[in-house]
């Protein structure tokens, strides 16, 4: 049933029917699809012993009792949908968190919520629930830094700048160095000073008091190489290259890098870096596009997988990632119109970069002049610049 999904083990446990699909419907990877030729119908009558799919051996999902245990318990549930792409993780993680009422959450419990909340895209709810962390803890509990990172990364996501950057101070207020710096170079680049951020960047990681932990280094590169590929800085390859080879399972600097060959013309080199990812929506669908623009090559079984998803997220009525089906029927299906709905949608939620690129390609590809429009006065009022973008420049 559900398309992305992590690979059976032959030793591992069979989840059945009527239980898979109470967890699928929670965080299910789902597509919707406007599309208006008819859909083939889906079977939803499922015997409650039938095997849908397998999961490893390792995955435990009984829940700990304790806060701080529950606590590393969802902080572990989190990584393994970052690292692997499968987000019935956060399903877990979710389920594992309505086994403790909220009045018995530790600040720690709800900064994870918040992330969990972010992943899904429930923005509003992360900010509120953010902002009542903040405000509640002390300046010398640790977790307030984390719930400070975090809301900058909400509110920097959705391009609401001002408040990101608040939230960069109050990171300042409790944890300086690397980390909060980093903090303020993102935003810097998002409002007219990309280059400069891009060398003070380049000048903190050089300076060995600023170095900081592993995780501060490398979100510190990854935002380098987000504002190169900003840029057009002829080092952004290799800015892409180093994080991959020190993070082969960082999906999405694997994403971004693959999204910048494609756009380089390097649609070969694309089909390399996906090879083994197919179950990665994002890497799949940019998948999916390299195929396309490579004569003579093609998947169609990996381009059905993506069409069928497409039917499953019509049958739910979900619309959490529009930006990969924006991109999927704009340059694999064909629909441009569709995309521009779905990429619409999706820039109504959330402005990183890559989500304004995609609503430019689309909007030119059918001459969606106003769209245009109301770009270029967003992206004027904010003084942000990119190479990706092309009729939204001038």
């Amino acid at each position: 049933m559900t398309m992305f999904s992590v690979k059976p083990t032959s030793t591992g446990r069979p989840f059945r029917g009527r239980f898979v699909l109470r967890l699928s419907g929670l965080v299910g990877l789902v597509l919707l699809s406007t599309a208006t030729q008819a859909q083939p119908a889906i079977d939803t009558q499922i015997r409650d012993d039938a095997v849908l799919t397998t999961l490893p051996n390792q995955l435990r999902l009984d829940v700990p009792v304790g806060p701080e245990a529950l606590a590393r318990h969802v902080q572990t549930l989190l990584q393994r949908a970052r690292t692997t792409g499968d987000p019935r993780y956060l399903g877990y993680a979710e389920q594992a968190l309505k086994s403790r009422p909220e009045t018995d959450w530790t600040p720690r419990l709800h900064v994870l919520k918040a992330t969990l909340d972010q992943s899904l895209h429930r923005f509003d709810a992360a900010t509120k629930r953010l902002d009542r962390v903040v405000e509640t803890s002390s300046t010398s509990d640790p977790i307030a830094a984390q719930a400070w990172l975090t809301l900058a990364t909400v509110e920097t996501t959705q391009g609401h700048y001002t408040a990101a950057r608040a939230a960069c101070d109050g990171l300042s207020s409790h944890r300086g160095g690397l980390m909060s710096r980093t903090c303020h170079a993102r935003i810097e680049a998002l409002t007219g000073n990309a280059e400069s951020a891009y060398q003070s960047l380049g000048e903190l990681l050089k300076q060995g008091d600023m170095v900081g932990t592993g995780t501060g280094r490398q979100w510190a590169r990854a935002i380098r190489a987000e504002i190169a590929t900003q840029i057009g800085h002829p080092r952004t390859d290799e800015h892409w290259r180093m994080l991959l080879n020190e993070s082969p399972d960082d999906l999405t600097s694997r994403t971004a890098y693959a999204d910048w060959l494609l756009r380089q013309g390097r649609p070969s080199e694309v089909l390399v870096l996906t090879d083994g990812y197919e179950s990665v929506e994002s890497l799949a669908v940019l998948r999916a596009v390299a195929f396309e623009r490579l004569p003579g090559r093609s998947d169609p079984a990996l381009v059905e997988r993506l069409r069928q998803g497409l039917k499953e997220a019509q049958w739910r009525g979900s619309g959490q990632h529009h930006r990969t089906l924006a991109r999927f029927l704009l340059e694999v299906e064909q629909q441009p119109q569709e995309a521009l709905t779905h990429a619409r949608k999706n820039w109504d939620n959330q402005r990183e970069p890559i989500d304004t690129a995609i609503l430019i390609d689309a909007a030119e590809t059918v001459g969606a002049t106003e769209t245009i429009d109301d770009v270029q006065q967003w992206l004027r009022q904010h003084q942000q610049t990119d190479v990706r973008f092309s009729e939204a420049r001038s």
